[in-house]
């Protein structure tokens, strides 16, 4: 017999145990993903206009909009990986690749606070003349964001609907 003629993969799959995926197995490590993408992040947020400020020489008002926007876009990025998740790609794919696209923007503006080439020289001590950031050094900077901000959100996904699965 050829199996099945249901298209319902989940019932196709109920009792078939040689495709178990996850479970008790996988829990540990996407707990210590998570715990570390949570640390993380809540790092790089709560300093991001700090840095913006004195850093990148980016004008209060400025700093705190990029900051808004980058907080608004974490507070929606789960919802939209969560659906990916759980329509198509699975909560562990999801989670694996937001990490490591949140590994590659952490790396990048770590980059971007080492070395001075990718920010603007610091302004003069007690000077308002500042140099403005290039528009490479901001292409980096917002590549790094768009980056991190994108990993940090999908790693919140599953969290964010409640998905066991």
């Amino acid at each position: 017999m050829a199996g099945p003629v249901s298209g319902d993969t989940e019932a196709q799959y109920a009792g078939d145990t040689s495709s178990k995926r996850g479970g008790w197995i996988t829990l540990p490590f996407m707990m210590a993903t998570l715990l570390g993408m949570s640390i993380t992040s809540f790092g790089w947020v709560l300093n991001l206009i700090v840095f913006l400020i004195e850093e990148f020489n980016i004008k209060n008002i400025a700093a705190a909009q990029i900051s808004n926007i980058v907080n608004g876009c974490l507070s929606m990025l789960p919802l939209v990986a969560a659906i990916l998740a759980d329509s198509f790609f699975g909560n562990i794919v999801v989670i694996s690749a937001s990490t490591f696209i949140s590994l590659t923007g952490i790396l990048l503006l770590t980059l971007i606070a080492y070395l001075d080439l990718l920010k603007p020289r610091p302004c003069e001590t007690g000077s308002n003349l500042c140099q403005s950031p290039s528009e490479l050094q901001l292409g980096i900077l917002y590549t790094a964001l768009v980056l991190v901000t994108t990993g940090a959100g999908g790693t919140r996904s599953g969290p964010a609907l409640g998905q066991a699965h």
